[in-house]
């Protein structure tokens, strides 16, 4: 269950557990959800407390900080979207290209992290594979080099 955001059911156990003994420990919620004591502790504190925590108060807040507040730099069609996605069918990384906009002081450039992202989710129309791996020859295996410097049989 690592990673996993907490569901409905998970909130009101900890919600009951709390309403029924707020003393109760960490580790008597956890073992109940199967949870790490951490992981609900943080979620109790930041949502009231012990003493004030209610299960939809939690679940207000979690999906307000799943939404994300605004678009993606390089979702919409502008004209540094097309200058990327131009500039990395060329094949220069997106280093070198968020390097360069930043050199040059645009407004609004993205960063590295904000280039692999729109590559990766498909928002860029260039393809990962196309403009992010090295354009060298792969290296042979010990066998293939070993089978290419034998004689050939007659």
């Amino acid at each position: 269950m690592l990673g996993t955001p907490f569901s409905s059911s998970d909130s009101n156990e900890i919600d009951y557990a709390l309403t029924e003994n707020p003393d109760v420990s960490r580790a008597e919620i956890s073992r109940r959800i199967e949870r790490h004591l951490t992981t609900i502790m943080r979620d109790v504190t930041l949502n009231g407390g012990r003493r004030m925590y209610r299960t939809g108060a939690a679940e207000r807040r979690a999906q307000r900080c799943r939404k994300r507040p605004r678009t993606r730099r390089l979702a919409e069609p502008c004209e540094l979207r097309t200058r990327t996605q131009n500039e990395l069918k060329l094949g220069r990384s997106p280093v070198v290209i968020a390097l360069d906009l930043d050199a040059e002081g645009l407004p609004g450039r993205p960063c590295v992290e904000t280039i692999y992202a729109a590559v990766y989710d498909g928002t860029l129309v260039v393809k990962a594979r196309d403009c992010l791996w090295r354009r060298r020859p792969r290296r042979r295996s010990r066998t293939e080099r070993n089978a290419s410097k034998r004689p050939a049989l007659p």
